[in-house]
Formats: C-alpha cells, structure tokens, sequence
C-alpha cells in the first residue's frame, strides 16, 4: 500500500470519529418526531448512513484499488443461508424485549422498542 493511501485512510478515520462522535452533519437538519422516541436517535441513524455513504464516495474516488466486498455474487446464497436464522434473532430480541415491558404498563411505546432495538 503507498504512502498516499495510509494518508487518506488516516484522515477517513479521524473524519468518521469526528461524525460519530459529535452527530454533525445530520444534528442540524435532522428532527424526527415519532412517538415517545427522542429525535436524538434518529440523528444518530441518519448521521450513520451518511458516515456510510461518504466513506464509500471517499474510498472508492481516492483509494480506487482497495476491494470493499462489496459484490452481487454470493448474495442470494448468503441470504438464504443465514437470512432466516437473522430474522428469527431479530425477532426473539424484540419480543424478550417487549414482553419485558409489561410490568411498566408498556412504557416506552411499541414504537420506541423497534427503533432502539
């Protein structure tokens, strides 16, 4: 790997903690409102998605020979192999979680428990 790619892969690091940490960009635009969730969440969702996609723009125009994975191939097979076991975890997760809930009169709402979980 060249000097110049460690460089870029060194700033992509510092400027994705940077994001993460304090929320910026999407703590100044982002405001969801839903239920008894606070908008801070969804600041934080939206704020990943877009760390996601600026390290993919910022990879794939400056560090063009690094291999991300990313690949159609093997995607159907993977699905099938461990999607349903996924979904299933998932969905034993959010029951434990709801049925959890039922002393407290099942505050927070049902909509809080599938953001947060």
């Amino acid at each position: 790997m060249k000097k110049r790619e460690f460089i870029y892969i060194a700033v992509l690091t510092l400027l994705v903690a940077f994001m993460d940490i304090t929320g910026i960009p999407s703590a100044f635009f982002v405001h969801i409102q839903v239920a008894d969730i606070e908008p801070v969440y969804f600041t934080f969702m939206v704020n990943f998605l877009i760390i996601g996609a600026a390290a993919y723009l910022f990879l794939r125009t400056l560090c063009p020979a690094w291999d991300l994975g990313f690949r159609k191939k093997g995607l159907i097979d993977g699905l099938k192999k461990y999607g349903i076991i996924g979904a299933l975890v998932a969905a034993v997760g959010f029951l434990a979680f709801y049925v959890g809930l039922s002393p407290f009169d099942r505050q927070p709402s049902i909509e809080k428990v599938r953001v947060l979980n």
